[in-house]
């Protein structure tokens, strides 16, 4: 709030004064480095999101955040994705029914569009998981993958089932368990989760709808800036112990 608070007072000078163009190159060259400092001493709602799901106290400054139980996954390419690979990346997870794709073609559509415009941001994966407990055939998953218009060259969307296909049901169940606790569950066929490289739910979203789509790409970022700071105050501890 204070960063938002600082932007709206630096522009409201700005457009106000007779001298906009000092004023300009003044926030231009200023605004970056105060920014910075303001998100490095503390966390603050502008760049951080919240836990979804139950939370335990540890002690007074601690807490422990519900993760989602993962298990190992097999995309369309027959290439596994076990807890070492999930756990690298923030992940986009929807699920998806072959047999009732009318359901479901809203949320992929607007994969569709997510592929392309996460394309450059290599820390974030599209999960797209079968919600069927019959076991999906590779050539299954790969023609659906056609259909959805899943494009694989720069490995971004994976369109996947779990190894043990039984276990769909536990993985959704949880999930909008975990959700319903801070927020209205949003239909299997329109969810879209946010899920963080420690499997921690950090947003859920209609994905049929397009604005919140858009919310989505926004808290991806905000996440995107979450880890870059936290690396920056790992690196900063690192060189002080030298």
């Amino acid at each position: 709030m204070i960063a938002k608070h600082f932007y709206l007072s630096v522009v409201t000078v700005i457009y106000m004064s007779k001298y906009k163009k000092v004023f300009l190159l003044f926030f231009i060259l200023l605004f970056p480095s105060v920014f910075y400092i303001i998100l490095s001493t503390g966390k603050h709602h502008f760049i951080y999101l919240n836990y979804l799901g139950p939370k335990t106290a540890i002690s007074k400054k601690d807490t422990a955040f519900f993760k989602i139980p993962f298990q190992p996954l097999t995309n369309h390419k027959n290439v596994s994705l076990d807890s070492s690979y999930l756990g690298m990346y923030i992940k986009v997870v929807n699920a998806f029914d072959s047999q009732n794709k009318v359901a479901y073609a809203p949320t992929m559509a607007q994969f569709v569009r997510l592929q392309e415009k996460l394309k450059d941001y290599q820390l974030v994966k599209l999960i797209s998981i079968s919600a069927q407990t019959t076991n999906n055939s590779i050539d299954e998953l790969n023609a659906y993958a056609d259909e959805v218009h899943c494009n694989y060259t720069n490995v971004k969307w994976h369109i996947t089932k779990f190894t043990t296909p039984d276990f769909a049901t536990t993985f959704f169940t949880e999930l909008q368990k975990a959700i319903a606790i801070d927020t209205q569950p949003i239909a299997l066929e329109k969810a879209v989760y946010l899920i963080d490289k420690e499997s921690h739910i950090r947003g859920v979203y209609d994905g049929s709808v397009l604005k919140e789509i858009n919310r989505l790409v926004d808290d991806i970022k905000i996440l995107l800036a979450e880890y870059s700071i936290l690396e920056k105050k790992k690196e900063k501890r690192k060189n002080n112990e030298r």
